[in-house]
This record gives C-alpha cells, sequence and structure tokens, in this order.
C-alpha cells in the first residue's frame, strides 16, 4: 500500500509542479493577444469526465498565424461560438502553448501538489505502520 500510494505522490506532485512551471513561464514569458475561435471540440473518453477544447487561431508579434488548443470549463465552452474573439496570452519562445487571459480558467497545480501532499503523509504512515509492526515482538 505504500508504494502504491509513493508512486501515486510521485505522478501527481510532478503534475502539480508541471502546471506551477507553466504559470511561472506565462507570468514571465506571457505575450496577450486577441485569439478567434476556429473549432469547439468535445473529447469524450469513457475512462474520464469529457474535455471542452476550442482551437484558437491568433497572430504572434511577428504577425504570424498561430494556432492552439485550450481546455476550459464547459459553462464557458457552452457561451462561446467558433468565430468569436477570446483574450488569450501565448509563450513567446513557443508561440502554440496557449491560454485564455482570465487566470481562474486555467489549471495551477494546486489540486495536484495538494493530493500529493496527502499521498505523501498516507505512504509515510503506511510505512510507520509497517515497520512498527516488523519491531513488534510475536505475541504468543
Amino acid at each position: 500500500m505504500g508504494i502504491a500510494l509513493a508512486a501515486l505522490t510521485l505522478i501527481v506532485g510532478t503534475l502539480g509542479f508541471y502546471y506551477r512551471h507553466m504559470d511561472a513561464r506565462f507570468a514571465q514569458e506571457g505575450v496577450p493577444a486577441q485569439a478567434t475561435v476556429l473549432i469547439k471540440k468535445l473529447e469524450e473518453n469513457t475512462n474520464s469526465d469529457p474535455r471542452f477544447l476550442l482551437q484558437l487561431g491568433y497572430a504572434d508579434e511577428q504577425q504570424k498565424s498561430q494556432q492552439g488548443w485550450v481546455a476550459i470549463p464547459r459553462p464557458l465552452w457552452e457561451s462561446l461560438h467558433q468565430g468569436q474573439a477570446v483574450d488569450v496570452t501565448y509563450l513567446r519562445a513557443d508561440p502554440s502553448k496557449v491560454r485564455l487571459a482570465d487566470p481562474s480558467l486555467h489549471e495551477t497545480g494546486q489540486l495536484q501538489l495538494k493530493l500529493a501532499t496527502v499521498c505523501l503523509i498516507g505512504a509515510a504512515l503506511s510505512f510507520a505502520a509497517w515497520w512498527w509492526k516488523a519491531r513488534r515482538p510475536d505475541s504468543p
């Protein structure tokens, strides 16, 4: 059990740190732009919740046409239509990486880091219980 929790901690923690890293990159290298909704896509998978995606088209600083996909909450996805303008931020070094300008609409990694902490505590408690049981003399 402890090994499974430790593995889950590693996976979830990695996701959390990735989101935090991307937040920092967008804060430092982000370029604001006006984008147009090109495609609305609902991605359904039997093993997970549906993802509501937009393909956005926008021009970078050199006026080159760029495209990128973003996952957004369902209510916002339902309110947008093809051809509608939205405010975005893209990465100067990699213009295909884009997110909506409103920071409340993208992952921050906080949930993943909290979940990783809970898993790490569970793994530590599991290891402590195993260690205590292994050191305890057998009782008749």
